[in-house]
């Protein structure tokens, strides 16, 4: 398995190389507007970094190299292990990049440990439903199912602020005890309990990233090449 996730790093070496150049640009850009700490370089990089798996099946896929592989004596499960570990090793980098990146633009570092571990989840959760879908329908019939499993979140997230923002809260007046009251309940959440809360977040992800991972070698097993 170690040879399979070498070969994939070898494949994405000029991928790596540009998303470097392409997250220390966003990082500058980050820094000198009112992104303190950079937190929107954190979501960019760690995101590209989690999806590195997914053109690494893509370049796998036009080099015909899973027909070849099988030759190999690797199975096929240590195949899919070794996407999914490479997904992590992506996540990771990502994150270690970015807590760097936030300590150089003074962020906050306890907020930005939540911040990250929350990211992180994300990216784990976007490479569960990602991976058995390109294993079952490859890359290029994935596309456009890739991109809205990417985009729609995100989409969905700004459209129900919006609503929100523009309907509820222009007609709701929340009286003034209400407020107080949520302010006080706010403040008695003790930063314990936002870290067990996003560790048991981070952990659900990597059961999850499991499951994935058990469904993705059920689908390789029985294709063909």
């Amino acid at each position: 398995m170690k040879g399979l996730i070498i070969k994939d790093f070898y494949n994405l070496r000029k991928q790596i190389v540009l998303y470097l150049i392409i997250g220390v640009l966003y990082s500058v850009i980050g820094a000198a507007s009112t992104d303190t700490g950079g937190t929107s370089f954190t979501g960019f990089i760690m995101i590209l970094s989690a999806m590195m798996p997914i053109t690494a099946v893509s370049y796998d896929e036009r080099a015909k190299w899973d027909k070849y592989g099988l030759t190999m004596p690797v199975s096929r499960k240590d195949t899919v292990a070794a996407k999914y570990i490479l997904g992590l090793i992506f996540t990771v980098s990502g994150a270690v990049v970015s807590l760097i990146t936030g300590f150089i633009f003074g962020a906050d570092m306890e907020e930005y440990l939540m911040v990250i571990a929350v990211i992180a989840g994300v990216c784990f959760l976007y490479l569960s439903v990602l991976l058995p879908i390109v294993y079952k329908m490859g890359t290029e019939k994935a596309r456009f199912i890739m991109i809205a499993v990417i985009l729609l979140p995100v989409v969905l997230i700004m459209a129900g602020a919006s609503y929100f923002k523009k309907s509820t809260l222009s007609v709701i007046k929340v009286p003034e005890s209400d407020v107080l009251n949520l302010q006080e309940k706010a403040a008695a959440v003790t930063p314990s309990g936002l870290t067990a809360g996003f560790l048991i977040f981070i952990a659900v992800s990597i059961v999850i990233l499991y499951i994935s991972y058990r469904i993705s070698v059920s689908i390789y097993s029985r294709k063909e090449f």
